[in-house]
């Protein structure tokens, strides 16, 4: 999937691994950062309006007696790496108004962000009942949901708000679904849900309501193939978790089968 455009120096990624772009650059930078730095931008990235020294250190497990030590430190790499890589000297990305640290809304922009204010302008569309235009939204807010927030890192603080996007994403495509699965949707909305539907069950294998969804508009559009193969999809993963799927998704695939065995 490309990566949206890029409008300030800085693009902070969070939803999925966490990666630093700066404008103009195709590849990512700040990958040589300490993980305690990237953990940092991670934080402020979920908290754009700030977050004060105390809450930070509390959330990243600063030692009581460095935490001003600590934080100047970790300021100090993000701006190293941030100059360094834009050229912009002049500026902080990282403002210090007191002890509220914050990211720069003018020079740094997050996925978050942007997620946001697509999903927002999504649910108001879908509120209107306006088909098409719903799915055009709620696939731009997707493009920027590449995966769960900061993937692959462990942060104990961080479940929360891993659970609050994913759940973001998740209920606006299953909005959609029910408007897909109504006898005379458009084959096109079809199409564009299954699209999301596959992106998401790629991010949340486990997510058993998107594969129940996917293998209905699978089967409706004569296509068992994909219907069999995410079912296999999600009961590998399931397997993988000790849990069985279903009776209900069970149930979607199992009169195919037994009419295959009984030809």
């Amino acid at each position: 999937m490309p990566r949206p455009a890029q409008a300030k120096p800085v693009s902070l990624h969070v939803l999925g691994p966490i990666t630093l772009y700066a404008r103009g650059h195709r590849d990512p930078i700040g990958s040589n950062l300490r993980p305690e730095v990237h953990e940092f931008l991670a934080l402020l990235a979920a908290h754009p309006a700030g977050l004060l020294a105390t809450d930070i250190a509390d959330k990243l497990q600063l030692e009581p007696d460095s935490i001003q030590n600590a934080l100047k430190n970790l300021r100090r790499a993000v701006r190293r790496a941030l100059r360094a890589a834009t050229g912009v000297t002049g500026q902080e990305f990282i403002l210090l108004q007191g002890e509220l640290h914050k990211l720069h809304p003018e020079l740094v922009e997050t996925d978050i962000a942007q997620f946001s204010r697509k999903m927002k302008h999504a649910l108001s569309v879908q509120v209107k009942d306006a088909e098409s235009e719903a799915v055009s939204a709620v696939g731009e807010a997707l493009a920027h949901y590449r995966g769960p927030f900061a993937q692959g890192r462990d942060y104990l603080w961080a479940d929360a708000i891993r659970e609050h996007f994913a759940t973001q994403a998740t209920d606006a495509v299953l909005r959609l679904v029910r408007k897909a699965e109504q006898p005379g949707a458009a084959p096109g909305v079809q199409e564009s849900v299954l699209t999301m539907l596959e992106q998401l069950s790629t991010i949340h294998p486990d997510h058993e309501r998107l594969a129940q969804h996917a293998i209905r508009l699978y089967q409706a559009a004569g296509r068992h193939d994909a219907a069999r193969h995410t079912y296999t999809r999600l009961k590998r993963h399931l397997d993988d978790l000790g849990v069985e799927p279903e009776p209900a998704t069970r149930a979607l695939i199992a009169p195919r089968s037994h009419a295959r065995q009984t030809r």
